[in-house]
């Protein structure tokens, strides 16, 4: 009976974390894919804007973080004028005095997915890139005098970074 309690203990925590896993997973987003394999917003055809290379969509975080706390944040989606997912983006929602960039919780999730950000070095110029197989994850952090922290984090990749500057995208 023990090895049976024991055994169902063991499944119960795997299908836990393989939930928790696939929530907040910037890496799971198919960069360059179809706007259909986006399972966290729908997105139809006549949304996307023909007068222009990108379309920008934001919503909460709700459907893509589901079990993971990262404050007041919204989610964008940049899909070309091709219907490819350009890049996905969490961004922080500050106020005039940062309230939710001294919470941490963006900087924690980069850090604890990706990588150390020694945002006290000198060498830190407000953003970091990691290249994960042919994805990019960019976390930036821009502070500017008498304005809120411009705080977030984003997947894409080399070929579609340029979504982000959808003013100059071609």
């Amino acid at each position: 009976m023990k090895k049976f309690k024991i055994s169902i203990l063991v499944i119960l925590l795997n299908v836990l974390m393989i939930k928790s896993i696939e929530a907040c997973d910037l890496l799971s987003v198919n960069i360059g894919g179809d706007k259909s394999t986006l399972n966290f917003i729908e997105i139809e055809d006549e949304d996307i804007d023909l007068d222009s290379s990108v379309t920008v969509f934001e919503t909460t975080i709700d459907s893509f973080c589901t079990n993971i706390d990262l404050g007041n944040v919204i989610l964008k989606t940049y899909i070309t004028g091709k219907g490819k997912i350009g890049a996905v983006e969490i961004k922080v929602q500050n106020g005039t005095d940062n309230e939710e960039s001294k919470k941490g919780l963006i900087k924690g999730y980069a850090e604890s997915n990706f990588g150390n950000l020694d945002m006290e070095s000198e060498l830190w110029n407000g953003y970091k890139i990691w290249d994960i197989g042919s994805k990019q994850i960019y976390y930036y952090a821009y502070e500017s005098k008498n304005q809120p922290t411009d705080e977030g984090i984003v997947v894409t990749s080399k070929k579609y970074y340029d979504v982000l500057l959808h003013d100059n995208y071609e």
